[in-house]
């Protein structure tokens, strides 16, 4: 059973204070050359050059919120550039590396983040291609560091597709019957180079499933799921969802002719558009916490994003509790699979 209340999950104001912590250090400092800000999620540093006067671009690589986003960073040159730490160091080492790789001569990078996030051992991963690493301000738990002047003759990786991975990945395609197909991916997409347990529970279901129509793939990562469908259904109109500009970005190269979405929830589909599938292992984190508003979102809204007959299908961890909201938001609900650690939910409009 899930403890009670744990639907209501919400990431606290952790964005707040660390954005706010950078913020801080950055007040008394000046930026003539312009500065490139990446993933300002608190958006305090953004604030602060506004209220500056700064001129600034951002960087945003999911669209929360409703925020325009882009996969990689904009084309130019900048004096400065302010990073916000993220989940995993593989995307931390591609940030770094995308963004120095536009810095001036003697550019500097700020780098922020919480102490139970890893910010410590930043500084290591970044000395090897800055002259001069120093920590600026600790605060709240919370950490600054500085890294000026890229090295002389480091070899940056300055192109996204030098970071480009190809997976390989057992799927099943029904009957009892597997295959190892290839996707490509990048850092910091969700389950890259594997199929998460999550999917492999949701994908196992399929049987059971009526395929074919209109489907939508609501957080569709590097779209391993879609993958599957589209084997499955070949006539069928895929539509792939997610808010991470980089995982659309593999998601379009893994299923060519798909529709892409980028979007926060159901906040970038067009009223009125209706499936008659959709399959969703929704995303329980934004950040390090835990945030379950996605699930809410997708359970609350699906029936005006249903054709009549149409069909939610969800993989969740136990520990949600999506059940109980299956249950308000659909005339029939069924749960069709459940592990340990997972289940699968069906709902009907």
């Amino acid at each position: 059973m899930a403890r009670p209340g744990r639907l209501n999950a919400r990431a606290g104001d952790r964005e707040g204070v660390v954005s706010g912590v950078a913020a801080d250090c950055l007040a008394g400092e000046e930026f003539p050359g312009g500065v490139l800000v990446v993933d300002d999620q608190g958006a305090r540093v953004e604030a602060l050059f506004d209220s500056l006067g700064t001129a600034w671009t951002p960087w945003r690589r999911r669209a929360w919120d409703g925020q325009d986003a882009t996969a990689w960073p904009p084309a130019g040159s900048y004096q400065d550039a302010t990073v916000r730490l993220p989940r995993d160091w593989a995307t931390f080492a591609m940030q770094v590396q995308l963004v120095s790789a536009r810095l001036r001569e003697e550019g500097r990078l700020f780098v922020y983040g919480a102490n139970d996030e890893g910010i410590r051992s930043a500084v290591s991963r970044l000395e090897g291609l800055f002259s001069r690493v120093r920590t600026r301000l600790t605060k709240h738990r919370t950490r600054v560091l500085e890294a000026c002047s890229p090295r002389p003759g480091t070899v940056w990786r300055a192109s996204p597709d030098q970071w480009k991975e190809t997976l390989r990945v057992e799927v099943p395609l029904g009957s009892s019957r597997t295959e190892l197909v290839e996707l490509v991916s990048w850092p910091g997409v969700f389950a890259s180079g594997r199929l998460d347990e999550g999917s492999a529970c949701l994908l196992e279901v399929l049987d059971s499933v009526d395929m074919g129509g209109k489907i939508l793939d609501f957080g569709c990562g590097h779209g391993v799921i879609s993958l599957v469908a589209r084997h499955r259904a070949p006539d069928s109109e895929l539509h792939l969802l997610d808010v991470d500009a980089v995982a659309l970005a593999a998601a379009g190269e893994n299923l060519p002719g798909a529709r892409l979405i980028l979007s926060d929830g159901w906040r970038a589909v067009e009223p009125g558009t209706a499936f008659d599938l959709v399959l969703s292992n929704p995303p329980i984190h934004r950040g390090k916490d835990e945030d379950y508003r996605a699930c809410e979102e997708l359970l609350r809204q699906a029936k005006h994003h249903l054709r009549p007959r149409g069909v939610l299908v969800t993989v969740t961890q136990r520990t949600v509790g999506i059940g109980k909201l299956y249950h308000r938001s659909f005339r029939r609900a069924e749960l069709l699979l459940e592990t340990p650690r997972f289940q699968v939910w069906r709902g009907r409009v």
